[in-house]
């Protein structure tokens, strides 16, 4: 029992510490923005959290409805920050967005 105790700790660290030897990649991973854009994006980010907040907290609003409301509040953040980068930049967001997705489906 005290085998088996060990070797599932032992797994369990093996796991835990190759989880954090990953870079946790995010959209905006590998951009270089500058303070201007940083602001701009955390202040549509910030109204894009309240949006979202709100509409969750709507209980007049069928299932249905709520996420078709929270699909435009997340397009409109689409279109908003593909303004607010160059055109490099939100490439490269679109890249790890993909990379992303890719592994959530493994």
């Amino acid at each position: 029992m005290k085998k088996l105790f060990l070797a599932l700790t032992m797994l369990i660290c093996m796991y835990s510490v190759g989880q954090t030897n990953q870079e946790k990649l995010t959209p905006m991973t590998g951009i270089t923005m500058t303070k201007e854009q940083r602001t701009k994006i955390q202040t549509v980010n910030k109204n894009v959290v309240a949006e979202i907040k709100a509409l969750k907290e709507n209980t007049a609003l069928h299932n249905r409805e709520r996420f078709l409301k929270i699909k435009e509040v997340r397009e409109k953040q689409e279109m908003d920050i593909k303004e607010i980068l160059t055109a490099e930049q939100y490439s490269q967001r679109r890249e790890n967005i993909e990379k992303i997705r890719n592994q959530n489906k493994q």
